[in-house]
């Protein structure tokens, strides 16, 4: 499992997938499911579609831009600027697409925690943890 200073999990407990969890639920929670904190320099890729998918990113720090699918000439539109709190990837993972529709670009340096979001529904928690997690996702 990652480490996670105090300023990370102070983060992660304020943004939408681990709302109502204190600190130490948090970490119950990402000790029972696949995640790990990555670090990209700005301009790296960190999805683009059509590739299969198996993590989603939490954005801990900078920003990301989210791409369109490519058009027919092979040129893209930014559909949202993301930053720390904020997920890219989920309802793609969660869903077990074949791929993802979007290509995701780091605008600035980043760390992400990256998650495999299906491994939420077989976490190996508390019970109320677990819950709290689903209904977080949902």
């Amino acid at each position: 499992m990652a480490v996670f200073s105090n300023q990370d999990r102070g983060l992660l407990a304020q943004t939408p997938l681990f709302w109502g969890m204190s600190d130490a639920d948090v970490l119950k929670a990402l000790e029972s499911v696949k995640c790990s904190v990555a670090a990209y320099r700005r301009g790296s890729i960190l999805m683009v579609s059509g590739d299969n998918t198996n993590r989603s990113g939490l954005v801990m720090k900078g920003q990301v831009d989210i791409f369109t699918a490519p058009n027919l000439d092979g040129s893209q539109k930014v559909i949202a600027r993301i930053g720390p709190g904020e997920m890219y990837g989920e309802p793609f993972n969660c869903l077990s697409y074949n791929m993802v529709p979007i290509t995701v670009v780091a605008v600035q340096d980043l760390r992400v925690l990256e998650l495999d979001i299906r491994t939420v529904f077989s976490a190996d928690c508390d019970s109320r943890v677990k819950t709290q997690l689903l209904a977080n996702l949902a």
